[in-house]
């Protein structure tokens, strides 16, 4: 698991960071992607929670996944919205069930591969 910060990128669960205030921006994202692609590209799929962010944050998550060429799947929605799904989510792309992914509500998938 990581968080996408705007001020230092893909930070993993381990990691300890100062506390900031930045938001992302479009630049901020282009800016960042080549950095997160170079971590995306250690996994098979990435799994994206929305939880209310920025539409920047997903931008930056499409770029980096496309520099990568790794399959992005994004869900949530609201601020929280969809959050119960992660298990589900992380289940099924364990086991490669892409198709059944397309049933959960304010999934997306976009293949950069």
């Amino acid at each position: 698991m990581a968080i996408l910060s705007a001020r230092y990128g893909l930070v993993l669960s381990d990691e300890v960071k100062q506390p900031y205030k930045q938001i992302m921006s479009s630049d901020r994202a282009k800016e960042l992607a080549p950095q997160i692609a170079e971590k995306l590209r250690q996994y098979d799929y990435v799994i994206y929670f929305k939880a209310g962010a920025r539409k920047e944050y997903l931008e930056c998550m499409k770029a980096a996944c496309g520099l990568a060429k790794k399959t992005l799947i994004a869900l949530g929605y609201s601020n929280m919205g969809g959050i119960n799904e992660i298990p589900k989510v992380i289940e099924l792309v364990q086991k490669e069930e892409l198709d059944a992914l397309k049933g959960i509500r304010s999934l997306s998938i976009e293949e950069f591969g």
